[in-house]
């Protein structure tokens, strides 16, 4: 299957001594600069940004570290993006890092964005690839931004921010979605925000089609070929696809004791739609999946998903296995080769107790995030044949796997990963984690990467200098072994 083709322009904007943080003994000091004219016109494609400043230099002095409620009324750096085209285009606003000194801890620092009088306020350790907004632009219209940063209220030890800095040039990604095929695509499910009450909101998966039977559905198949068996009652049969054109077709066969099987068809491969990120969500009497041949993931795009927050209520966070406490997994089959993100994919899947992975292509993926987090009934995991050469993002990664007692991974190449932090949080039960291939010189993020492992616990490194390394970035191993071999 091809993957979509797209056309990319950047613009990237300089901005001297943009987002620089320090602290003295008291206070936190905050000193956004901004260089150049007043206003600076960028233009590549149809796409127009347009960075707005103040008469003089926009700083913020003497803040200490605030709510978020505070932080939010705290000058911003203003900013518009402006499609000057004929049509519409695919756009992605991000901070890219160019520190150069020691730097803050981005776990340490939240953010706040107003996009046309809308905003999102998070911590910008929660930045994926540091893309702050994404989205679709119509032909002729602007779109203004108002960003503010602040350190987090609860932050203590002013020894984590003294003399440190941090600073981003902004970049614009313009991209046109050529010749996409929807046939054969699964649809997306729809996840619902709603209000309870009482200033709580919740996120809710939707139950429409098939997704009504979802606690009753104990196995799903793959099939190449729609055909339909004509016993099926037309209630039990549901047009599954994208498009709703017909290309993908459910269909539930009843067994005893009022469960189902799924069957999801295609005439060639079942294609995943690119937000898989809730496809088998909550299926609490799924057991088995077969037919993983037939279906295509190349366009996938998210196996997990963080849905944003509600005016500032917490976010929630699904994968396409969350909630599936029966599963018994088997995927081979499952051709993985073309997938970048993997980040969230088996996120909170509590019951599984073994995962082979063996057969898995990540030779293309960059972010393996959340991966693992919170299988805390894991004992067994089989990464022997992960390509991770692109991997920049393995934060989280194996946090909350408190069953592993032993992990090797002395295959894994490193080389280009940048964030590391609390990688191995909250593996209690680890006794062996063998990271003898290691190569952690780009590495940027490594707060917590070893907190609550085993007493006694034996990290194997490739060398000394490694060694140094994690001692001195993990203060926290008086009690586990760091042996270089």
């Amino acid at each position: 299957m091809k993957k979509r083709n797209q056309q990319i322009a950047k613009i990237s904007v300089f901005i001297t001594s943009l987002f620089v943080i320090c602290l003295s003994v008291t206070y936190a000091f905050i000193n956004l600069t901004i260089g150049g004219e007043k206003r600076q016109v960028i233009t590549a494609g149809s796409l127009e940004l347009e960075l707005i400043e103040d008469e003089n230099n926009l700083t913020i002095t003497n803040a200490l570290p605030m709510y978020d409620e505070v932080g939010m009324i705290q000058d911003a750096f203003t900013f518009r993006l402006h499609n000057k085209g004929t049509t519409s285009v695919n756009y992605k606003v991000k901070l890219v890092d160019i520190t150069t000194g020691d730097k803050l801890n981005v776990n340490d620092v939240r953010y706040g964005l107003v996009k046309d009088g809308g905003r999102v306020i998070k911590s910008l350790s929660s930045l994926n690839e540091g893309i702050i907004d994404e989205g679709k632009i119509d032909a002729n219209i602007k779109i203004e931004y108002a960003l503010r940063l602040w350190i987090r209220e609860d932050l203590e030890d002013n020894e984590l921010i003294r003399d440190k800095d941090l600073s981003f040039r902004i970049d614009v990604e313009e991209s046109q979605d050529i010749e996409v095929s929807y046939v054969g695509m699964m649809k997306k499910r729809v996840v619902n925000s709603e209000y309870w009450g009482g200033g709580t909101w919740e996120f809710i998966l939707s139950k429409e089609g098939f997704y009504a039977y979802q606690d009753q559905i104990t196995k799903v198949i793959f099939e190449n070929k729609i055909d339909i068996p004509s016993v099926i009652s037309a209630d039990m049969i549901f047009d599954a696809s994208e498009k709703q054109d017909g290309s993908v077709m459910a269909y539930l066969e009843l067994l005893e004791e009022n469960f189902y099987v799924l069957h999801i068809q295609a005439n060639g491969m079942v294609i995943a739609n690119p937000d898989s990120s809730t496809l088998f969500s909550c299926f609490s009497n799924l057991v088995t999946i077969e037919g993983f041949e037939y279906f295509d993931v190349s366009n996938v795009e998210k196996f997990g998903g963080y849905y944003d927050d509600v005016d500032g209520y917490p976010p929630r966070i699904f994968s396409i296995f969350y909630g599936c406490p029966k599963l018994e997994l088997d995927l081979n089959g499952l051709d993985t080769s073309s997938v970048t993100n993997m980040s969230y994919m088996f996120y909170d899947c509590h019951d599984l107790t073994s995962l082979d992975l063996s057969n898995f292509d990540t030779s293309e993926v960059t972010n393996m995030s959340y991966m693992f987090y919170d299988c805390h009934d894991l004992t067994s995991l089989d990464l022997s044949n992960f390509d991770t050469s692109e991997v920049t993002n393995m934060s989280y990664m194996f946090s909350g796997c408190s069953s592993l007692t032993s992990l090797d991974l002395s295959n894994f190449d490193t080389s280009n990963v940048a964030d590391m932090s609390d990688m191995f949080s909250g593996c209690s039960s680890l006794t062996s984690l063998d990271l003898s291939n290691f190569d952690m010189l780009k590495l940027e993020y490594s707060s917590d990467m070893f907190s609550e492992l085993k007493t006694d616990a034996l990290i194997i490194v490739k060398d000394e200098n490694t060694k140094a390394l994690i001692l001195n970035i993990n203060g926290d191993l008086t009690n586990v072994v760091v042996k270089a071999v």
